[in-house]
């Protein structure tokens, strides 16, 4: 039979507008290592856990277009060979390879 231990109250305040209703988690579950997809993070949203984690990485690619706004801005269109789209990128954000 499965034991059940309730959230602590400190987690009803992760998100102050979030309606919190106590739920139990498995006893087997703590202090486990899981795995699980960044897609399937609820909080924060998966694109800040991603930036926190690999903000600072530097991708190369090849200029596929590069176009200007009504404001002047440049950005570049990069095709990336590890993601399955082009990406945008302001051109002063780009250097070149060496």
């Amino acid at each position: 039979m499965l034991r059940y231990l309730t959230l602590a109250h400190w987690h009803r305040c992760c998100n102050a507008l979030w309606r919190y209703s106590p739920k139990s988690v498995p006893i087997e579950l703590l202090n486990r290592q899981v795995q699980f997809k960044v897609c399937d993070i609820y909080l924060p949203d998966p694109q800040t856990v991603m930036g926190k984690l690999y903000g600072n990485c530097v991708l190369e690619g090849r200029v596929l277009n590069v176009t200007e706004s009504d404001v002047g801005a440049k950005f570049a269109v990069v095709e990336v060979r590890e993601l399955e789209n082009p990406v945008v990128v302001a051109v002063e954000r780009i250097t070149d390879v060496v």
